[in-house]
């Protein structure tokens, strides 16, 4: 899996059409061209060791812990703008896999920004089935969309746009998400 930067600056460069999955940003918006509907929607959440009994509904309850409510997050993870915006929280996002933040800091008091679908297959693949525990509240929502470069000829765009407003007006859409949903 390539670094979300690497994609763009290979598909502003020519080298790679299109990308399937891009949240919208400005920036993103003025450079590409998006395809309606989404193809998918990512929830994120926070996830705490099992043993830890903190109940965290809103960002100020994280905010309340102080130097126990550090938040992990991987490098180049794309929410961790979204994180900041937000002020006043601690954010670890010097780890360059889920593997590498769980090791180093042992999931002493901190919590892990993950999103939905995936958190379940990463906490498996990691060996912390048991050991750690997703908390209920959704933090943010992003949906993601089916992204072309610039360079692709116009029609060629619009002929591939029709596949995913078909696969909504079928429901095929909202089937093949659930189904991707891990959890």
């Amino acid at each position: 899996m390539e670094p979300a930067a690497r994609i763009e600056a290979s598909m502003a460069a020519g080298s790679i059409d299109a990308e399937c999955g891009f949240s919208k940003t400005p920036e993103r918006e003025a450079r590409f061209i998006y395809a309606e509907p989404a193809l998918f929607q990512v929830r994120y959440h926070l996830v705490a060791r099992a043993d830890d009994a903190a109940s965290v509904q809103r960002w100020d309850d994280v905010r309340k812990l102080g130097d126990s409510g550090i938040i992990l997050t991987i490098l180049g993870f794309g929410p961790v703008s979204r994180l900041r915006a937000l002020g006043s929280l601690q954010i670890d996002s010097n780890a360059k896999t889920p593997h590498q933040s769980s090791k180093t800091t042992g999931w002493s008091r901190a919590f892990f920004y993950h999103r939905r679908p995936s958190i379940k297959s990463d906490i498996r693949k990691l060996g912390l089935k048991g050991k750690v525990r997703t908390l209920p509240t959704v933090k943010d929502r992003q949906a993601f969309y089916l992204t072309f470069a610039r360079h692709i000829r116009p029609a060629v765009i619009e002929r591939i746009k029709a596949a995913p407003r078909q696969l909504e007006k079928t429901g095929d859409l909202k089937h093949l998400a659930d189904k991707w949903d891990d959890n």
